[in-house]
């Protein structure tokens, strides 16, 4: 953990997303049930100091539910989408934002991610406001 950072990251997810992987169950929608697993994870989370979790009405991926979007304040963004809402998936996402949390850039190496989050992101963002940093380092090893 870099005692240095300061700024929390934001884990956004899609309140109405309906779950590509399945109907949802008994009138909950998969990002509520994302986030709900996800809120509840993060109580016991190393990192739960740093991470604020938040719902949002839609996040306009509707053909990629269920989507998180995952930022902090001069930091590059990124978006998830096809998430499964289940509880492995919810502790990678934690876990993700651990690492980005850990970046001062918020590009992670593809090799630290945890499990298959990588198959999930559809896009990132660089900041309009960049911290300093070393924005060449892709964070991939491709």
């Amino acid at each position: 953990m870099d005692s240095a950072q300061t700024l929390p990251v934001h884990l956004t997810v899609c309140g109405s997303c309906i779950d590509t992987h399945c109907e949802g169950e008994e009138g909950l929608g998969g990002g509520a049930k994302l986030h709900t697993y996800l809120e509840y994870q993060l109580a016991d989370h190393p990192y739960r100091p740093f991470i604020k979790l938040q719902s949002h009405r839609c996040l306009m991926a509707c053909a990629h539910g269920c989507t998180v979007s995952v930022c902090s304040k001069g930091k590059m963004k990124y978006l998830l989408g096809n998430l499964p809402a289940d509880e492995n998936m919810a502790a990678q996402i934690l876990d993700f934002a651990a690492l980005y949390f850990d970046s001062q850039t918020g590009v992670t190496p593809n090799h630290e991610w945890p499990g298959t989050i990588g198959m999930h992101f559809l896009g990132r963002i660089p900041p309009v406001d960049p911290v300093e940093g070393d924005w060449n380092d892709e964070g991939c090893d491709l």
